[in-house]
């Protein structure tokens, strides 16, 4: 059944995209499928673990919020606390996610349906399997609309969201970042960017891929095995494949901007204004190129911003359709080659069988 909706989703999503764009109901329809698959799935490689510590507070009395990211932990007390179980809870929680990116997804792109059916192919399956991380995700991708707001509070709006994502995951804290964005002189903010990066890196390198004294220092600060243990030596020169995909990532972003740029007089300031936003997203993400040394954990902090990039290339499709049909069909080649670059890499390559199939094959309504 799982294979049966995997198909559903990329037809009907493919059909939105080329034929019947902007169809509400391809829309609820590819969203309901992801739901099914995400909400009421019972076998992958974090379900145990989640399932085991949601019935440590399930079977305790009065609040457990001991331990890292707090807010999942209130989540859980709350659901808990009106009787669910983590089944229940994981229905929950997945909709409400969904319902965050939705609400990013159809405020800024010119077809969702074509953000669906690349989300779907990467980095959907990843997010089933990380429930903490797909939240912070959500909210983060939720809360870019601060970014291109110029009102007197939506700095402090965009930075009160990304607490509540630390809440979920602490990873979380490495966004803030973003709120220089919101700085009119780009040319220090590059120069900031690469400066931290290179010598950040070097030093890093020089020592072995850690950051030096980095554990001792926050001992002094937190008492967290978990989050500390980010910071172990893990990526050799593996790093290296996840600065080429950020690269990627950045290139991608940088050519859709220039081709938007150009046709700028037939779409709306905000979708400009979006994508310029990604490119600047993924600029101030090159300061994470040091941490992708340190551990394969940081890698999520670009994963996540995936779908920035994928609304981003509904807008350029939208600015070359006035351009001959040669110019759309290699950049949207160009587009499926990337997602499906990904995919390979970072799913199909190392977790086919404990990821993609057991999340297509291990479901409640199923078995």
């Amino acid at each position: 059944m799982g294979y049966i909706i995997t198909c559903f989703i990329i037809i009907v999503n493919l059909l939105g995209t080329t034929v019947k764009k902007n169809s509400k109901i391809i829309i609820c329809l590819s969203i309901i499928a992801m739901w099914v698959l995400f909400g009421w799935n019972n076998n992958n490689p974090d379900y145990v673990n989640y399932f085991r510590s949601y019935n440590v507070i399930y079977f305790s009395d009065g609040l457990t919020l001991t331990g890292r990211d707090i807010g999942f932990k209130l989540l859980m007390n709350i659901s808990s606390l009106i009787g669910l179980d983590y089944k229940g809870f994981l229905i929950i929680t997945s909709i409400v996610g969904i319902l965050l990116i939705h609400s990013t997804v159809k405020k800024y792109s010119t077809n969702s349906s074509f953000v669906y059916l690349l989300y779907f192919i990467y980095p959907f399956f990843l997010d089933v399997v990380q429930v903490r991380n797909f939240l912070m995700m959500a909210i983060i991708i939720y809360s870019i609309r601060f970014l291109l707001q110029d009102s007197k509070y939506s700095n402090l709006k965009y930075f009160l969201f990304n607490m509540v994502a630390v809440l979920m995951h602490s990873a979380a804290i490495l966004y803030l970042p973003l709120l220089f964005i919101k700085k009119n002189n780009k040319n220090n903010l590059i120069k900031g960017v690469v400066l931290f990066s290179f010598l950040f890196s070097i030093i890093i390198f020089l020592n072995g891929n850690e950051i030096p004294f980095i554990k001792d220092i926050m001992r002094l600060f937190i008492d967290n095995q978990y989050i500390i243990s980010w910071f172990d030596k893990k990526t050799e020169y593996g790093f290296l494949l996840f600065w080429g995909m950020h690269f990627l990532s950045f290139f991608m972003i940088r050519a859709s901007r220039n081709l938007v740029l150009t046709n700028s007089d037939i779409l709306d300031p905000i979708h400009i204004k979006f994508v310029n936003i990604t490119y600047w997203v993924f600029v101030i993400g090159f300061i994470w190129f040091p941490f992708y040394m340190v551990s394969i954990e940081f890698t999520r902090l670009m994963r996540n911003l995936f779908l920035l990039n994928y609304i981003s290339f509904t807008i350029t499709n939208k600015a070359i359709s006035q351009s001959r049909i040669e110019s759309k069909v290699i950049y949207n080649t160009f587009v499926f080659a990337y997602t499906l670059c990904f995919f390979i890499i970072q799913i199909y390559s190392p977790h086919f069988e404990d990821v993609f199939v057991k999340i297509l094959e291990n479901n409640y309504l199923w078995q």
